[in-house]
């Protein structure tokens, strides 16, 4: 028998015990397609990782989880940390041989747990994975300015420590999930050109804690909602470029925020918002 030197695990032994490991956190049924995010990920942690982790290694969901978002965003395309090392980072490269906390734009914690993520401007694609959510302590997603796809993923509403969510100037459609309002952490929940639609859930104002929040130049419509006057803590909001219907709600008015920004379609109630504009909605 040849051992792989994971606490007595043969080789086979240790590769039936990642594919375990991670079909429990994906599903089965993803690894039936050789082209998914997913199968790649499991064939580098199985092949490719010069670090090679053990089944039991407490951070190997989330080495996974970084390497599903690589090939998700289209990764060897990136403008920065590219895992053959042929573009500049801030770090090491992703899917290098070390530990993923040192990858350029990464950002852990205590435990080595990742708290922020920050990639903005690398030209990331693709669509962002369902495995974003072993991604549990994070306090940070910063995309902002690549051409990501695809909808928001419902997931990250699992994700209750989460203060940042940068995703603007983008690519995304679809509507809003309703899960995202469930993270009473956020202070900045950044969505501007994008071409998503749907309605701002009234379930805005429990966002308690939220400081900034830009929706521009979407599709979206309805009314913004009177719970947005909840939001005590609000200093800019801007909601420019969709197809909202009625006013600004009153509400909102009596929030002390720096920038209150509406299409002036909107913008009814005297001296409510900083500024109006008459920008037309995202293609």
């Amino acid at each position: 028998t040849i051992y792989s030197g994971c606490q007595g695990l043969s080789i086979q032994e240790r590769q039936e015990a990642l594919q375990s490991a991670v079909h429990e956190v994906s599903g089965s049924d993803i690894f039936k397609d050789k082209t998914s995010p997913q199968w790649l990920a499991l064939q580098w942690l199985l092949n490719g990782d010069g670090l090679r982790m053990c089944p039991d290694d407490e951070h190997l969901l989330q080495r996974y989880a970084f390497a599903v978002f690589y090939f998700a965003t289209v990764g060897d395309e990136w403008l920065a940390c590219t895992r053959d090392g042929s573009t500049e980072c801030s770090g090491m490269a992703f899917l290098s041989r070390f530990h993923e906390c040192t990858w350029g734009g990464v950002t852990c914690g205590p435990g080595r747990r990742v708290l922020h993520i920050n990639l903005d401007s690398i030209n990331l694609q693709g669509t962002v994975p369902q495995e974003i959510r072993l991604f549990s302590r994070l306090l940070e997603f910063d995309v902002d300015n690549n051409a990501i796809g695809g909808t928001i993923p419902s997931v990250f509403g699992d994700m209750s420590n989460l203060k940042y969510l940068d995703l603007d100037n983008n690519n995304l459609s679809g509507p809003i999930p309703e899960e995202i309002y469930n993270l009473t952490s956020l202070i900045a929940l950044d969505l501007d050109t994008n071409q998503l639609n749907g309605t701002i859930s009234t379930k805005i104002g429990q966002l308690v804690d939220l400081a900034f929040v830009q929706y521009d130049l979407n599709q979206l419509t309805g009314t913004i909602p009177t719970e947005a006057g909840l939001l005590q803590n609000l200093g800019y909001f801007t909601a420019t470029g969709n197809n909202f219907t009625g006013s600004v709600p009153a509400e909102l008015c009596g929030v002390p925020s720096d920038q209150l920004i509406a299409n002036c379609s909107v913008c009814r109630i005297p001296d409510c918002c900083t500024m109006c504009a008459n920008t037309t909605t995202a293609n």
